[in-house]
Order: structure tokens, then C-alpha cells, then sequence
């Protein structure tokens, strides 16, 4: 039966796994995990090809191509937020998720 008060239930998310330089097994693990559970695994572990002349695709195709860019971008912004800025540095100039 449904309360009549408003109380707040919210799931507490778990840490974040950060990369400082030890048990990079453990944090892989856990990474692909995170990555799995977004459905941006596959970026990381395959990338993804960028057509050459992206004015000649068909408007579908474009969207699929934006779509695929905001993905990826959000599986390397997974990427940097899961290394210690004593690491960072190994990935800045990353551009996809697969170059991280």
C-alpha cells in the first residue's frame, strides 16, 4: 500500500573506481562493468571508424553518426574521470574512448 508521505528513497550509488597506479586488474574489471552497463563497452574495446566525407551520408546516417561521436565521447569522459590525476597525464590527448 502506497504511504501518503513524500520520503526521499534514493539508491546510493557506489564509488566511483579511480585508477592511482595499483590493482589496475581490479579497476579494469570494475570499468568494464560501468562501460557494459551504459552499452559503451563495445567503443572501447573496437572504437569506431569515422567516414572520411561525412557531407555525402544520408541524414539517417548522420544521426547514427552523431549518436556514435556522443557514445564514444561519453565513454572517454568514463575513462578520464576514472584516473587519478597522477595518471591522467598517460591519457590527455586521447580523442576516443579506444585511445585511452
Amino acid at each position: 500500500m502506497a504511504s501518503g508521505n513524500n520520503t526521499n528513497t534514493s539508491v546510493q550509488q557506489p564509488p566511483f573506481p579511480v585508477f592511482h597506479g595499483e590493482n589496475y586488474d581490479f579497476w579494469c574489471v570494475k570499468m568494464k562493468t560501468l562501460f557494459l552497463s551504459y552499452d559503451l563497452w563495445e567503443f572501447v574495446e573496437d572504437g569506431f571508424e569515422e567516414p572520411e566525407d561525412a557531407e555525402t551520408l544520408s541524414n539517417a546516417r548522420k544521426q547514427q553518426l552523431k549518436e556514435t561521436k556522443k557514445k564514444d565521447a561519453k565513454a572517454l569522459h568514463l575513462i578520464q574521470q576514472g584516473v587519478a590525476d597522477l595518471i591522467f597525464p598517460r591519457i590527455i590527448n586521447a580523442t576516443t574512448s579506444k585511445e585511452a
